[in-house]
Protein backbone atom coordinates (compact mmCIF):
# COMPACT_ATOMS: atom_id res chain seq x y z
CA UNK A 1 0.00 0.00 0.00
CA UNK A 2 2.52 2.62 1.15
CA UNK A 3 6.17 2.35 0.28
CA UNK A 4 7.34 4.84 2.93
CA UNK A 5 10.28 3.84 5.07
CA UNK A 6 10.80 5.76 8.33
CA UNK A 7 14.40 6.87 8.74
CA UNK A 8 15.36 5.80 12.24
CA UNK A 9 18.90 6.97 11.66
CA UNK A 10 17.63 10.56 11.84
CA UNK A 11 16.22 9.87 15.31
CA UNK A 12 19.41 8.24 16.52
CA UNK A 13 21.54 11.07 15.10
CA UNK A 14 19.45 13.70 16.93
CA UNK A 15 18.75 11.79 20.14
CA UNK A 16 20.41 14.39 22.39
CA UNK A 17 18.22 17.12 20.86
CA UNK A 18 15.08 15.02 21.34
CA UNK A 19 15.95 14.20 24.95
CA UNK A 20 16.68 17.86 25.75
CA UNK A 21 13.24 18.72 24.38
CA UNK A 22 11.69 16.00 26.56
CA UNK A 23 13.53 17.34 29.59
CA UNK A 24 12.30 20.89 28.92
CA UNK A 25 8.74 19.64 28.42
CA UNK A 26 8.76 17.80 31.74
CA UNK A 27 10.28 20.81 33.52
CA UNK A 28 7.62 23.17 32.14
CA UNK A 29 4.88 20.68 33.06
CA UNK A 30 6.14 20.38 36.65
CA UNK A 31 6.44 24.16 37.05
CA UNK A 32 2.95 24.65 35.66
CA UNK A 33 1.58 22.08 38.08
CA UNK A 34 3.19 23.78 41.08
CA UNK A 35 2.18 27.32 40.10
CA UNK A 36 -1.40 26.32 39.23
CA UNK A 37 -1.81 24.59 42.61
CA UNK A 38 -0.51 27.68 44.41
CA UNK A 39 -2.79 29.94 42.38
CA UNK A 40 -5.79 27.69 42.95
CA UNK A 41 -5.09 27.62 46.68
CA UNK A 42 -4.91 31.42 46.80
CA UNK A 43 -8.20 31.77 44.93
CA UNK A 44 -9.82 29.20 47.24
CA UNK A 45 -8.58 31.16 50.26
CA UNK A 46 -10.08 34.32 48.76
CA UNK A 47 -13.41 32.50 48.41
CA UNK A 48 -13.28 31.49 52.10
CA UNK A 49 -12.33 34.94 53.38
CA UNK A 50 -14.47 36.61 56.03
CA UNK A 51 -14.11 39.98 54.25
CA UNK A 52 -16.72 40.52 51.57
CA UNK A 53 -14.39 42.36 49.15
CA UNK A 54 -11.90 39.49 49.12
CA UNK A 55 -14.68 36.93 48.80
CA UNK A 56 -16.17 38.74 45.80
CA UNK A 57 -12.72 39.04 44.24
CA UNK A 58 -12.22 35.29 44.53
CA UNK A 59 -15.69 34.56 43.18
CA UNK A 60 -15.23 36.91 40.22
CA UNK A 61 -11.85 35.33 39.38
CA UNK A 62 -13.44 31.88 39.54
CA UNK A 63 -16.32 32.93 37.29
CA UNK A 64 -14.00 34.63 34.81
CA UNK A 65 -11.79 31.55 34.64
CA UNK A 66 -14.73 29.21 34.11
CA UNK A 67 -16.46 31.31 31.42
CA UNK A 68 -14.63 29.46 28.64
CA UNK A 69 -15.62 26.11 30.06
CA UNK A 70 -19.25 27.20 30.18
CA UNK A 71 -19.16 28.12 26.49
CA UNK A 72 -17.45 24.87 25.56
CA UNK A 73 -19.79 22.95 27.85
CA UNK A 74 -22.83 24.09 25.93
CA UNK A 75 -21.30 22.97 22.65
CA UNK A 76 -20.16 19.74 24.27
CA UNK A 77 -23.65 19.05 25.60
CA UNK A 78 -25.08 19.60 22.13
CA UNK A 79 -22.52 17.22 20.61
CA UNK A 80 -23.24 14.66 23.34
CA UNK A 81 -26.95 14.79 22.50
CA UNK A 82 -26.18 13.98 18.86
CA UNK A 83 -23.97 11.08 19.92
CA UNK A 84 -26.66 9.86 22.34
CA UNK A 85 -29.22 9.95 19.52
CA UNK A 86 -26.95 7.74 17.44
CA UNK A 87 -26.44 5.31 20.33
CA UNK A 88 -30.10 5.09 21.29
CA UNK A 89 -30.54 1.31 21.58
CA UNK A 90 -27.34 0.80 23.55
CA UNK A 91 -28.25 3.56 26.00
CA UNK A 92 -31.74 2.18 26.52
CA UNK A 93 -30.40 -1.33 27.07
CA UNK A 94 -27.94 0.10 29.60
CA UNK A 95 -30.82 1.88 31.34
CA UNK A 96 -32.83 -1.34 31.46
CA UNK A 97 -29.97 -3.33 32.94
CA UNK A 98 -29.26 -0.57 35.46
CA UNK A 99 -32.92 -0.44 36.49
CA UNK A 100 -33.00 -4.24 36.83
CA UNK A 101 -29.89 -4.24 39.01
CA UNK A 102 -31.28 -1.42 41.14
CA UNK A 103 -34.57 -3.25 41.57
CA UNK A 104 -32.72 -6.43 42.58
CA UNK A 105 -30.62 -4.59 45.19
CA UNK A 106 -33.71 -2.83 46.57
CA UNK A 107 -35.49 -6.16 46.88
CA UNK A 108 -32.46 -7.67 48.63
CA UNK A 109 -32.41 -4.80 51.16
CA UNK A 110 -36.15 -5.16 51.71
CA UNK A 111 -35.67 -8.80 52.73
CA UNK A 112 -33.18 -7.85 55.44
Amino acid sequence: MFKYQFRWDTVSNNLDFILSGLQLTLLISAMTLVFSMIGGLLIALLDLSKWRALRWTGISISLWASAGQLVRGRKGAMAASFVAADLGPSISSFSRSFATARHASTAAWARL
